[in-house]
């Protein structure tokens, strides 16, 4: 023991699963205890949590996606122009269905979905949007997180994406958005942006999302889950 406390550097890790809740939701935990130094110290690893959107966000999320609707059912549509995609017509690149779910090769939606299909269809298409924020936004960040900011994130993300460390997406998506950095570094300054909300309101492609990105941040701010505004 006198070897160790002089400076040997002994490391043991030993992994205890344990179960956290916070504001009403479980979190599964997975600690790490490093002992790397007389005093010791921990950390977390392989974090996971199970927050997801609440039943206002999902509402939220989909009165800013918008959908169209032909005869009772949501039909394919060019996102960028809103219109639907005429019958035995090629599929547009931006060919959409639902509450945003662009249309990959291989799908086949041609004859619509209903209501729940979509519904179902929108939450499968969070998966990946939980998955980004777990990824990119540092857990203890998370757990504090309020109910109405997470909701207001995953609708932000779910229409940026989630971006890469690739040159060509410096100025797209999550990974590199100074929105990134704000949250998992209160103390973070940029230049360009010196708040998060001037941050958030860069995604604003033109001026077409001014709106979509105001209504976020009035969420993410205010807890006001009304939408956009006329």
């Amino acid at each position: 023991m006198s070897r160790f406390y002089g400076g040997f550097w002994c490391h043991f890790l030993a992994l205890l699963p344990n179960l956290w809740y916070n504001n009403g939701r479980e979190q599964n935990i997975q600690f790490v205890f490093l002992l790397s130094r007389p005093a010791g110290f921990f950390s977390f690893i392989n974090q996971d949590t199970t927050m997801k959107m609440s039943a206002k966000g999902i509402e939220f999320l989909k009165k800013l996606e918008g959908r169209v609707i032909v005869n009772g059912k949501h039909v394919i549509y060019d996102d960028a122009t809103g219109r639907p995609v005429a019958e035995n017509t090629p599929l547009p690149a931006g060919a959409t269905i639902g509450y945003g779910h662009l249309i990959k090769r291989g799908e086949n939606f041609r004859n619509g979905l209903n209501e729940p299909q979509a519904t179902q269809l929108l939450h499968q298409d969070l998966t990946a949007t939980y998955d980004t924020i777990v990824k990119q936004i540092d857990y203890d960040v998370l757990v504090l997180m309020q109910q109405h900011e997470y909701d207001a994130l995953v609708t932000l993300v779910f229409n940026i994406g989630p971006g890469s460390a690739a040159p060509s997406n410096a100025h797209r998506g999550l990974y590199q958005s100074t929105i990134r950095k704000y949250l998992n570094n209160p103390k973070y300054n940029s230049i360009t942006y010196p708040t998060l909300e001037s941050a958030w309101k860069a995604f604003r492609n033109r001026g077409v999302l001014d709106a979509r990105r105001d209504a976020e941040w009035r969420l993410y701010h205010n807890a006001d889950y009304s939408g956009i505004r006329p």
